[in-house]
């Protein structure tokens, strides 16, 4: 008798349900209330916004770097909501919005699917969103690999980017990868329930031990946050190529591979001067002999 086959998340999760998000502004009450919720993280980390007025007033797209359990997320977000007094749409994992009671407390926040269609809808209509193009690679990065960018392969920002005409803002924090940092992953246990190596949990360390999945026993060691936001970066495109892009035209790759590789490059410099001057002179040294003895 055929034994059943081992069912994978994404077999059960609703791929239109992701496109139900609503694309209209949150509730203001609502980004208030986040601000007020998380406010107490932002001053755990002393977190610092700077050049925020770099920001453009239409459509654009921040890009980061990510920290493990998105922990720089939720110091970040009500630091630019009280700033700019608009709302920063998140651009999460399709994961999280698989059920409707996840959507409807994430989109409360401003999130949204990472989605490119309801990407190219917020931007086209003048808001802002955030996304992380390292994702996962980028938040479970060992801590000796904390300042480089983990951007092989993901050109989608680029492409939405090039595709919906808004600029590219990168904004870039120093310290966040030391709140739990990373140390290892867990390869066995959640890629088989899970059904891909995406799902490997991070050992990391916390201000009370050892972590592996997230809780409220893992509490972050009180690392200052400090974040620079960059000059937008614009791409001059023809309505043509723009058009090519979002409709996937084959002609248009070599394009997104070149726009891509310049934009890592060019943001990898940001970080890297940001590093040298913000940095902890003692951790740089301790990263550098760590990441030549496990890099």
């Amino acid at each position: 008798m055929a034994q059943p086959r081992h069912r994978k998340l994404s077999d059960v999760i609703d791929p239109d349900g992701w496109l139900q998000a609503e694309l209209t502004p949150p509730d203001p009450g609502h980004l208030r209330r986040l601000v007020r919720l998380f406010r107490p993280l932002s001053r755990y980390f002393r977190t610092r916004v700077d050049h925020v007025e770099r920001i453009p007033s239409g459509g654009a797209l921040i890009v980061g770097n990510h920290a493990t359990w998105g922990i720089d997320t939720f110091a970040l977000l009500p630091e630019l909501h009280a700033r700019l007094q608009r709302p920063v749409r998140g651009l999460g994992d399709k994961m999280l919005f698989s059920h409707q009671a996840a959507r409807d407390v994430f989109h409360q926040t401003g999130a949204v699917p990472g989605d490119r269609n309801v990407a190219y809808k917020l931007l086209e209509a003048g808001q802002l969103c955030l996304c992380y193009p390292g994702g996962d690679k980028d938040s479970f990065k060992r801590w000796w690999q904390r300042h480089q960018l983990k951007w092989e392969g993901r050109t989608g920002f680029v492409r939405i980017a090039m595709a919906s005409g808004a600029p590219i803002v990168p904004i870039f924090g120093i310290g966040v990868d030391d709140a739990f940092p990373v140390i290892g992953q867990e390869r066995l246990v959640f890629r088989r329930l899970l059904g891909s190596r995406r799902y490997d949990l991070p050992f990391f360390i916390t201000a009370t031990g050892l972590g592996l999945t997230r809780g409220p026993l893992n509490v972050p060691l009180p690392s200052r946050f400090h974040f620079e936001v960059a000059e937008p970066i614009y791409f001059d495109l023809s309505a043509e190529d723009r058009a090519a892009v979002r409709n996937g035209d084959p002609a248009i790759e070599p394009l997104v591979e070149r726009l891509h590789a310049e934009t890592w490059r060019h943001c990898q410099a940001l970080l890297d001067d940001m590093a040298r001057r913000h940095d902890s002179p003692t951790k740089a040294r301790l990263a550098a002999r760590l990441g030549r003895w496990f890099g």
